[in-house]
């Protein structure tokens, strides 16, 4: 990779938010110019974010322990099977096995102005800290002319229009999408993981931002 036919530069001189992003196909060749020029050469994983995550539950607000805990991620807590198969019941989908595990493990996740979709462990938790994988699905609008069962799984979002989806149609274990905008269900991710380092590095905003211009 040699950098843009537009503009002549090479990959080392591109800014983070440079609309000629749009010129780079590949979302990992996005990701490693983040990371190069971000100094970073390598990413935690989920697993690795949440370990000291704080655990947020239906009395949590009503206790100090958001003060004995720095972490800036936050978790809803294990879900148990029954709850993951309701909620797959509901939508009438079978979620992918790695967000499934997801799930079970850590039920939705906040982190750094972020968020990861899910479920919490008690079906009747009312804190409405974490959005619910089944009412964001269903009102999301790349769902809107579905008949049936939905297509897409929502598992978050960027507060500006755009949703970003787990394509429940995909040939690969995990396709995650990105709709809104100028967007339509465009592919930016094959895992969990890949999925959250581009948020952390915003590669996606850079992306998604030059897809509609260029439109």
């Amino acid at each position: 990779m040699t950098g843009c036919h537009r503009c002549g530069r090479g990959m080392n001189e591109f800014s983070i938010f440079d609309v000629c992003y749009a010129d780079f196909s590949d979302l990992g060749k996005l990701f490693m110019i983040a990371q190069m020029k971000l100094g970073l050469d390598e990413m935690d994983t989920i697993n690795d974010l949440v370990k000291d995550a704080q655990h947020v539950g239906p009395d949590y607000f009503d206790s100090a322990q958001e003060q004995d805990n720095e972490s800036s991620y936050f978790v809803a807590g294990p879900v148990q099977e029954h709850l993951i198969l309701a909620a797959e019941q509901k939508l009438g989908v079978a979620f992918p096995e790695e967000y499934r595990k997801f799930i079970a493990s850590h039920g939705a996740m906040l982190g750094n102005g972020y968020e990861l979709f899910g479920l919490t462990p008690d079906a009747d938790d009312k804190t409405g800290f974490f959005r619910d994988i089944v009412r964001e699905t269903m009102q999301s609008p790349a769902n809107a002319s579905a008949s049936s069962s939905p297509r897409y799984i929502a598992i978050s979002a960027d507060g500006m229009g755009t949703d970003f989806l787990i394509d429940t149609q995909a040939s690969l274990e995990l396709r995650i999408v990105a709709n809104g905008p100028g967007v339509d269900c465009v592919a930016i991710a094959n895992t969990l993981d890949e999925f959250w380092q581009n948020m952390m590095l915003d590669t996606y905003a850079s992306r998604l931002n030059a897809l509609a211009f260029n439109g």
